[in-house]
């Protein structure tokens, strides 16, 4: 039986896994212009802004981890299929993320984000110096991860804050990591 390798091999091609992935989040997107279908505020391009920063950055994560991924690969396959799964739930969520729905919106992102790292840290693996850059990206993650947990939870205008931490949380250096 040959082992197939869940590192990328240099002539690999985009999987339909991976487009249905970025289908879902083209819908989170549509999803994200439907909070500012009922008129355009401060307070909806607020909202819009937040969701998509959240959105977009659940993306970009999972798709740096499927770059150096076999996406042939049985295991990354079904964790890319998981991930879409549980973002498509994410996207049906953003019109409810700032009435009551927030928690519906946070945990799918949160389990998005986890899936993403898992597979970051399988393929790393291999390499000590990229396995502790992906560790370390990781570690950083949790704390803006809590956050939209925590701002989830206590909802109202807390949230608006929790959410905008989580962004600091993301976007600190990682340039060993990508």
């Amino acid at each position: 039986m040959t082992t197939v390798s869940i590192v990328s091999p240099e002539d690999q091609s985009v999987t339909f896994v991976e487009l249905f992935f970025d289908l879902v989040f083209v819908f989170s997107i549509t999803q994200i212009v439907g909070i500012l279908h009922h008129g355009i505020s401060l307070g909806t391009v607020a909202q819009a802004v937040l969701v998509f920063w959240l959105v977009w950055w659940a993306w970009t994560q999972f798709t740096w981890s499927l770059n150096p991924a076999n996406t042939d690969h049985p295991h990354i396959q079904l964790a890319t299929l998981a991930a879409t799964a549980v973002a498509f739930f994410m996207a049906v969520s953003v019109p409810e993320a700032f009435e009551g729905g927030a928690l519906w919106f946070a945990g799918p992102y949160v389990l998005v984000r986890i899936i993403g790292l898992v597979v970051y840290m399988w393929v790393s693996a291999g390499d000590e110096s990229q396995s502790q850059a992906v560790r370390t990206f990781a570690l950083v993650s949790v704390g803006g991860l809590a956050a939209v947990l925590i701002g989830a939870v206590v909802g109202g205008d807390q949230l608006y804050y929790f959410w905008a931490v989580s962004y600091t949380h993301l976007t600190l250096p990682t340039s060993s990591v990508m």
